[in-house]
């Protein structure tokens, strides 16, 4: 991702949304791509064409959010044979452990799956149809969102659709570069029948 800006900001829309002036043109930005502008001080001990030169990069030491959050990875990498039994246990234990691993394997997976025993209905305060319009996305992210939806598709968690209701999706930049899809629901929880 690319920096631009600073630009000026002209007011904030609906949805966590802000106006900015562009050159000469108004655009809406989502507030998660926002980074705070911080002026630096002109620096006396360099020259201005040496200042000017000099450029780098400060990552910033985090604390990980992500520490229990599961990310979808499109293969499987946890089976039976991997998984580490107590050392404590009788050898008829640990042989009766294997055996439960073994006949439920395809439920430990480190893969989602889905299920077809529950199903879940939303009934709607309001059953009018709402599209809310898809933010902008950069042409950089685009490739990365189609490959996304294209191995959540044909993993089966997902499914197309015809519904007259349309959220749009927020990309969330990680600390490897890569993206995290989030959709926007706040207008349809806004709606439902607790």
């Amino acid at each position: 991702m690319k920096y631009q800006g600073p630009y000026v900001t002209e007011g904030v829309a609906q949805n966590n949304n802000f106006i900015c002036t562009v050159g000469n043109k108004k655009r809406t930005y989502h507030a998660n791509i926002f980074k705070k502008y911080e002026e630096r001080q002109p620096s006396p001990s360099l020259h201005p064409a040496v200042e000017n030169a000099c450029a780098g990069f400060v990552k910033e030491e985090e604390e990980d959010t992500e520490a229990d959050v599961m990310l979808l990875e499109p293969k499987r990498s946890e089976y039976p044979g991997n998984v580490a039994i107590n050392n404590e246990l009788t050898p008829q234990q640990n042989a009766e452990v294997r055996e439960l691993m073994n006949e439920f394997a395809d439920t430990l997976s480190d893969v989602p799956g889905k299920t077809t025993r529950v199903t879940h209905k939303i009934e709607l305060t309001d059953v009018t149809p709402f599209e809310v319009k898809q933010h902008l996305l950069l042409v950089h992210a685009i490739e990365a969102v189609n490959k996304e939806i294209d191995f959540i598709l044909e993993s089966g968690i997902i499914s197309r659709s015809t519904s007259p209701y349309a959220s749009p999706i927020t990309l969330v930049m990680k600390k490897d570069g890569a993206i995290r899809l989030c959709l926007n629901f706040r207008n349809l929880t806004k709606i439902p029948i607790f």
